[in-house]
This record gives C-alpha cells, sequence and structure tokens, in this order.
C-alpha cells in the first residue's frame, strides 16, 4: 500500500469534473463565460473583458483606410461579437492627427480606437494612446511584423508592401531590367513612374544604398522618371499603356488588378529593398467604450481578425497569413524596409526628394 487511493474511472471523470466547476467558480468564470470569449479569447482577451465590453455595447474608431474596408472588417467583427454596435468614421490624412489630438486635449474624445501608420507616433507622444499590453505576447509570437516595443498599446492590423512591378504587354521577361543601374540607361527615359510623394521608397533607397551612391543614382534617375501622383492612378496609366515600368507599386493593388485581368506583374526576383508599411491601431485613453477598445484589439490579432483583412483586400499580418503579397515575400525572401512609427522625418525626405525629382522637372 502506498497510502493513496485509486478511483475508478467513473469516479475519476466525475471528480475531475466537480473540481473543474469548483475553479470556474473561485475564479468568477462560469461554463457559459468560458465559452462566450470568442475568436479574441485566442489572442489573451479574459471572459471579464468581453463581458464589459458587450456590456459597453459600442465601440466607434476613426481610421485613414478606404471606408469599404473598414465595412468589410467590422462587418465580421459584429458577426463575432453582434452585441457591440461599431460606428465608423474614415478622416483624410491631412485631418486625421488635427482632429484625434484636438479632441483628446479638449476631454472630449468620439474615438475608442483609432487606425493609421506613421501617424500614431504622435498620438503615442501626445499621450493619447492606452499602453495596453493585453496583445503584445501573440503579436510577438504570431506576427512578421509585430509593433514596435517602443510602441506600447500599439496593434498592427495589415501591411501596405510595394514592389516594382511592370506591364507585361509592353516588356516580356527577356526584356526587363535586372537591376537598379541598368534603370539609368537612356532607352528607359520617359519610361519609368514615379509617385510625387515616393517618401517611403526614397528613405529605403537611401539606407539601401548609402549615401554616395544613392546620390549618383537619384540624380541618374530624375533624367528618366515620369511624376505622376497617387499609387492607383499610376497603376491604371500604367496598364492603359503610358509607360511599361513602375518603381512604387503596392502588392495588394497589383494582385487585384490581375484578378482583373490587367498585364501586370511583379519584377521577379523583386528588386530590393521592398518597402513595408504596417498600419496600426490603438485604444484612446478616456474613451467612452474602452473595453470594447481592448476587445477590438485582440480581435484584430486573432485568426478571425486576420482574415477579415484578407477578405477587405489588404496584407495580413499573421506569418501563416493567406495572401499573394506574402506568398511572393516567402518566395524570394527580399531584404525589407519595414516603415515603423519614428523610421522616417517626413519633412527632411520630402525637401530632400524634391531636391532630385520635383525640382528637377
Amino acid at each position: 500500500m502506498n497510502g493513496f487511493t485509486t478511483l475508478s474511472p467513473r469516479k475519476s471523470r466525475g471528480f475531475i469534473g466537480a473540481l473543474a466547476a469548483i475553479m470556474m467558480s473561485a475564479t468568477g468564470i462560469g461554463a457559459a463565460q468560458a465559452q462566450d470569449l470568442g475568436p479574441a479569447g485566442q489572442t489573451g482577451a479574459t471572459a471579464e473583458l468581453v463581458a464589459a465590453a458587450k456590456k459597453e455595447g459600442a465601440l466607434t474608431f476613426y481610421g485613414t483606410a478606404q471606408q469599404d474596408a473598414y465595412d468589410t472588417i467590422f462587418r465580421e467583427f459584429m458577426k463575432d461579437y453582434p452585441q457591440i454596435k461599431v460606428s465608423a468614421t474614415r478622416v483624410r490624412t491631412a485631418n486625421f492627427l488635427e482632429r484625434v489630438l484636438l479632441e483628446f486635449k479638449s476631454g472630449g474624445n468620439k474615438a475608442d480606437v483609432v487606425h493609421a501608420s506613421s501617424e500614431v507616433a504622435e498620438l503615442e507622444e501626445a499621450g493619447a494612446i492606452v499602453n495596453y499590453a493585453g496583445t503584445d505576447k501573440a503579436q510577438q509570437e504570431r506576427y512578421r511584423f509585430p509593433a514596435p516595443k517602443t510602441m506600447p498599446g500599439m496593434v498592427t492590423d495589415a501591411l501596405l508592401v510595394k514592389f516594382v512591378d511592370y506591364n507585361t504587354n509592353m516588356l516580356k521577361p527577356a526584356d526587363l531590367p535586372k537591376s537598379w543601374d541598368e534603370l539609368l540607361e537612356p532607352k528607359w527615359k520617359g519610361k519609368l513612374a514615379l509617385d510625387i510623394e515616393g517618401y517611403e521608397w526614397f528613405a529605403a533607397m537611401w539606407k539601401f544604398m548609402g549615401p554616395d551612391k544613392a546620390d549618383k543614382f537619384m540624380k541618374g534617375l530624375a533624367q528618366n522618371v515620369v511624376l505622376r501622383e497617387g499609387a492607383t492612378s499610376i497603376m491604371e496609366l500604367m496598364v492603359a499603356g503610358e509607360f511599361p515600368i513602375s518603381l512604387e507599386a503596392y502588392g495588394h493593388r497589383i494582385v487585384d488588378f490581375q484578378k482583373q485581368g490587367a498585364p501586370v506583374d511583379i519584377m521577379k526576383p523583386p528588386f530590393q529593398p521592398v518597402v513595408v508599411i504596417p498600419s496600426y491601431w490603438g485604444a484612446i485613453k478616456d474613451s467612452k467604450n474602452p473595453n470594447a477598445a481592448k476587445l477590438a484589439l485582440h480581435w484584430l490579432v486573432s485568426d478571425r481578425g486576420q482574415a477579415a483583412q484578407a477578405m477587405a483586400g489588404r496584407v495580413p499580418v499573421l506569418k501563416t497569413g493567406n495572401h499573394q503579397v506574402l506568398k511572393w515575400l516567402d518566395e524570394y525572401k527580399p531584404e525589407t524596409f519595414v516603415v515603423e512609427p519614428k523610421t522616417i522625418d517626413y519633412t527632411a525626405v520630402a525637401k530632400q526628394f524634391n531636391t532630385y525629382f520635383v525640382r528637377s522637372k
């Protein structure tokens, strides 16, 4: 005899069930609550947070992406949490910071969460973002590009990835340039499109090449490029045959155009560096629905939240995300330049960019 009593299988199952019930009761989590976390439970949301968010019953946000993308994403959120009514307001990027900071400083917050790219850095510096660490572990484990640790409380939701692309009707694979330096040859004059505000691309190239080589390259490239405004407009003009190559096209737009049968593809292998611009969500301090805001952050990191990004035509940030842009990154493994908040001094970069391009035209 060893002093222990052996339970029969039936008694053992009963004992384990009773023990689990006692433990849930002791922690204040009933069986119904434990099963009612929804997808946010996958990334650390607690039963208490979910219950409090449902009780608030509302979520308001400001964002700078397209309204139809937000409609798609939060339609899926409300399928998982129908008790929470979402109100979305798209704000032009030029007005975003002023609006959010004015409301925050006056104590009249209307938004519970906000969504933008580099603009969130100024919100964090102003103390407007809740320092919420609840999703940090999930982001580090699940994401290709988690929010930087220097920006506590932020959640990455999707990626803008820029490639050099071309019109497949105008250029055959054998005719494609194989390097950046080849683009300086006279035969490419007037055949290379560059956005008039291509600041992220410029900053990436400057770091990748180094100041001396980049200076020489930009001076030569300025002789060959045509400047146009707007990524979508440039894509449409390239597909229409106005020029054969675009130097910084958004990957998700390339995929969209390909699905429509347009003659467009990325350079393969991609020219390096590939610019990656994450976008971020953050919960606003002293908002009306703080728990719904935190729940939304957890949901955005979950499999369901990331699948909703893909449904909206955006590039998810999950390591296991399913999108053609991610397949290109995995297949070719190009060097990337990640534009995190505070990575670029846009005022300085814009001035330098204009020295080579805008003023030279």
